[in-house]
């Protein structure tokens, strides 16, 4: 077995993402309820911590998620670019700030729609 495929394994995934047998696509994901329970399972990791997809190309279908710490995140990114790993590979790196930004537009949105 490769060893970036033993990685992809033996990821920490968020259970809020994950949907029916598929996974919901967080850069396009809308839903408050969703979004808080990710805040909160990476909180509870730690406030270093992020989510990243794993990809497989060309179209960016997403195979799973993983939680990890933003350094250790950062170094498999750079790992599976220079070792050109086959898919699934890690994608962008989504931390709690950008969550936080996130559940911000989607109440600005909420409360816009309400009026």
């Amino acid at each position: 077995m490769n060893n970036h495929y033993e990685l992809y394994k033996g990821r920490n995934e968020p259970t809020c993402l994950k949907k029916g047998c598929g996974y919901i696509n967080l850069r396009e994901c809308v839903d408050v309820a969703v979004l808080r329970k990710l805040e909160v399972e990476l909180q509870s990791l730690n406030p270093d911590a992020v989510v990243i997809p794993w990809l497989s190309r060309p179209f960016g279908s997403i195979e799973g998620y993983g939680m990890y710490l933003r350094p250790s995140a950062d170094a498999l990114i750079r790992r599976a670019q220079s070792e050109h790993w086959p898919d699934p590979v890690p994608g962008r790196v989504y931390d709690l700030a950008w969550i936080i930004r996130r559940l911000e537009r989607c109440s600005e949105t909420t409360a816009a729609n309400s009026r």
